[in-house]
């Protein structure tokens, strides 16, 4: 399973990537709304795209040749980013707090990911004892609230 998660990580982060660099107007309106469409925002989507697929790709390629660790932190980094980014926006009126929570969400599944996948890089972890692990983790934070 570990190994069908990461594929699809890195394979979700190419098509994403993609879809806002080819459909900029549209992604940009699914992901942040009436204003997401603007013209200036379709620059930023597409350059959002390029910098998604360029990281989904390192990671695909890296893990061929045994170097894909660093792009699995820069996507982490650059995911992490992304929640100061919708945490910013929500505060500054730039966007409705539900599109950010769903966006701080899908950053920080990213980010989490990529921290563990550079990990287990190194030091050769049981990715599916760290999973599990994860997964109980969720479970009680979801039992809580």
């Amino acid at each position: 399973m570990p190994e069908q998660l990461k594929t699809a990580y890195q394979f979700s982060r190419i098509a994403i990537g993609a879809a806002a660099f080819l459909a900029p107007g549209v992604f940009g309106k699914i992901a942040f709304g009436g204003e997401g469409g603007g013209r200036g925002s379709a620059v930023l989507s597409r350059m959002a795209g390029i910098r998604d697929i360029a990281l989904g790709l390192g990671q695909v390629l890296g893990e061929r040749h045994g170097s894909a660790r660093g792009f699995y932190e820069g996507a982490a980094l650059a995911d992490i980013g992304d929640m100061f980014a919708f945490g910013i926006g929500v505060l500054t009126g730039d966007i409705s707090k539900p599109k950010a929570v769903v966006g701080m969400a899908v950053a920080g599944s990213g980010a989490a990911l990529g921290i563990l996948y550079a990990r287990a890089r190194d030091t050769g972890d049981d990715l599916d004892a760290e999973l599990a692990e994860l997964t109980r983790t969720a479970a009680a934070v979801e039992d809580m609230g």
